[in-house]
């Protein structure tokens, strides 16, 4: 949580491109989607790797966090389309 990884500055992230990032986003669903596309309920309360955390507790940090930030984009659009006018 703390790697230079997971907090890009703007500098880089312009470099890797907004392209690029969308690309990321939506390989990194797919990839939790199959992941997930043949377990059943049980496997949610699996522990991952070392952790004190289980997959349910996991993906549903995913969960809140993705819909945290569209909550944010859609304020941000929100906000640009009142200066617009």
């Amino acid at each position: 949580m703390n790697s230079p990884d997971d907090w890009k500055d703007n500098t880089s992230l312009r470099e890797i491109g907004w392209d690029n990032l969308k690309k990321f986003l939506y390989e990194s669903t797919a990839s939790l989607i199959l992941m997930l596309e043949n377990r059943d309920d049980a496997f949610l309360q699996t522990r991952f790797q070392d952790t004190d955390y289980n997959f349910h507790y996991l993906i549903e940090g995913i969960i809140q966090h993705d819909l945290y930030h569209l909550g944010q984009i859609g304020i941000t659009i929100k906000l640009l389309r009142g200066f617009a006018l």
